[in-house]
C-alpha cells in the first residue's frame, strides 16, 4: 500500500487485506467478528480514502501499491 496506508486504521487495513484476497463482507465479517454492515461502512471509509468509486477499483489500486 502507499503512503495512505499508514492513515488507515488497524481494521480497515484488516479489511482491505481480506477483500484483496478475495473474501466477501460476510466472510470477512464473520472473520473480525463484526457485521456484514460494519465491513460496508469500512469498505466505504476505504472508497474515500483511496478515492475510487468500487471494490474492484480499490483492490486493484492495494495491489499495485
Amino acid at each position: 500500500m502507499d503512503n495512505r496506508s499508514a492513515h488507515l486504521s488497524h481494521l480497515e487495513r484488516d479489511v482491505a487485506t481480506m477483500l484483496i484476497e478475495g473474501q466477501t463482507g460476510k466472510e470477512i465479517a464473520k472473520a473480525l467478528d463484526i457485521s456484514p454492515r460494519t465491513v460496508d461502512i469500512y469498505r466505504s471509509r476505504l472508497l474515500r480514502k483511496y478515492n475510487v468509486s468500487n471494490s474492484g477499483a480499490l483492490i486493484k489500486l492495494l495491489l499495485q501499491a
